[in-house]
């Protein structure tokens, strides 16, 4: 990411500036997110460091790193746009349920947390919708670059047994404690020498949900043609990984993607249509379609894998405990609080070996969502959803379709992964919007070629 700039006196020479400067930051951040995902708040935190430190330094609060430009995007809001304040009001919500939750106290430093990332998430990716030409190209860059070698680096993971992993862990001697979880590892005469395929699929989350602003950067910054092949390998890439992997909500999330995409080429208005009535359906449909899988008795049906059958049982429970505070849930992160405690005396589902009782989260952010915070709680993240959609309506047209996929994605990985307080995935949809409006931006200074009258696409990788 060094180029050289033509000098008067010396010829030819490396040049350097801060913009520069967070490409490398976002460029190390994409790549240490796909080799651990636990490292994407890291990453996060980092860009707004970076950004931080800025500011502080040219004593502009309100100015983007390269100056303000001339055409603002239409879509870079304010703190006060809707989706900030819907995800304020959810926020909000979620601290006045404490008053009634049965323990109160270890929510407290967690809503925290999810409000910084959202905080972060908002300017972050506010500034980077007003950044000028030259700017974003640097970060476009380091986007793209970072999803490709992190993707190489899954690649070859998932191809060799983790064999990158285990060479590092046995060359650096780390301590067994800290390789989390233990089950997932093998030692032999003090050795690492397996690591289980479920270990690596966090990092298939990442790379599903960074693929599209990826593929949307190096659409915008690559020379035509290899601009559309290089946003095509980047997408494939990551369908290949999910393949290889044990991660199957990571098949799910990048064909509804894929779908939601496809559909916005021939139709945005339409694509959006089907996006929002996906996510209300979602939203308000989840607790009877929980129940109702328990009642159709899938959970045993033997052409569904373990986890599978294991989460309907999960969901069954969660349902019906949700049905014993509807209106106002249980309490934020009361999943993860009560969920070991109710553990100790779960019963076993009747024919299996699922033990009838909360894991620590659902692995349904709708369930999770209604049983913490019931009805008014699901109407809040329902209200949420449909903000950001309202937003990706304002895109610049171009920009759409990789906008829906990323928004179908991240919807369909809530549905059956991960929970809702769980740190680096909620980072990972901070990270993701912030990696969108990047891709956004670099589309619509390249069309427009706003400092150097470039067409779209044509400029130098």
């Amino acid at each position: 990411m060094v180029t050289t700039e033509p000098s008067s006196s010396r010829g030819w020479r490396p040049a350097w500036n801060p913009e520069r400067a967070f490409g490398i930051v976002l460029l190390i951040g994409v790549v240490a997110s796909l080799v651990s995902a636990r490292l994407v708040p890291f990453a996060l935190l980092a860009l707004a460091i970076a950004w931080g430190v800025k500011i502080a330094a040219e004593g502009r609060r309100r100015e983007t790193f390269a100056g303000a430009s001339p055409v603002a995007s239409p879509v870079a809001s304010p703190v006060a746009s809707p989706v900030a304040v819907s995800i304020g009001a959810l926020l909000l919500y979620c601290l006045a349920s404490t008053l009634w939750a049965e323990v109160k106290g270890p929510q407290i430093p967690k809503i925290l947390q999810v409000a910084a990332i959202a905080g972060a998430a908002t300017v972050l990716s506010g500034q980077f919708l007003r950044l000028q030409r030259s700017a974003t190209r640097w970060l476009a860059e380091g986007l793209c670059l970072g999803i490709a070698l992190g993707l190489v680096f899954l690649l070859i993971e998932l191809m060799t047994g983790q064999a990158i992993q285990i060479a590092i862990y046995n060359l650096l001697d780390l301590p067994h404690e800290w390789m989390q979880p233990l089950r997932d590892f093998t030692w032999e005469a003090g050795r690492l020498t397996a690591i289980e395929p479920e270990h690596i699929n966090r990092n298939m989350a990442v790379s599903t949900m960074l693929a599209f602003p990826a593929a949307l950067a190096a659409f915008a910054i690559l020379r035509r043609p290899w601009n559309r092949a290089g946003s095509v390998l980047i997408v494939a890439s990551a369908v290949l990984a999910a393949a290889l992997s044990k991660h199957e909500s990571s098949d799910a999330a990048l064909a509804a993607g894929l779908g939601v995409m496809a559909l916005a080429w021939g139709s945005r208005q339409w694509a959006g249509r089907i996006a929002g009535a996906a996510w209300i359906f979602s939203c308000i449909a989840i607790l009877p379609l929980a129940l109702a899988a328990h009642r159709l008795e899938l959970h045993e049906n033997p052409w569904l894998q373990r986890s599978m059958q294991h989460r309907i049982v999960i969901w069954n429970y969660t349902a019906e405990e949700t049905l014993k505070a509807p209106l106002l849930g249980i309490g934020a992160y009361m999943t993860y609080v009560l969920g070991p405690e109710r553990n100790k005396n779960a019963r076993t589902e009747q024919g299996t070996e699922f033990e009838m009782s909360l894991s620590r989260h659902a692995h349904n952010v709708y369930l999770q969502t209604w049983f913490e915070l019931g009805a008014i709680g699901a109407a809040l993240l329902m209200a949420a959803g449909l903000a950001v959609l309202g937003a990706i309506r304002r895109l610049p047209a171009p920009g759409q379709p990789a906008a829906l996929a990323t928004f179908a994605a991240g919807a369909t990985m809530m549905a059956s992964s991960y929970g809702m307080w769980q740190s680096w995935f909620l980072a990972l949809f901070a990270f993701s919007a912030v990696a969108l409006a990047v891709g956004l931006r670099a589309q619509e200074t390249m069309a427009k070629g706003e400092t150097g009258g470039e067409t779209g696409g044509e400029a130098g990788a």
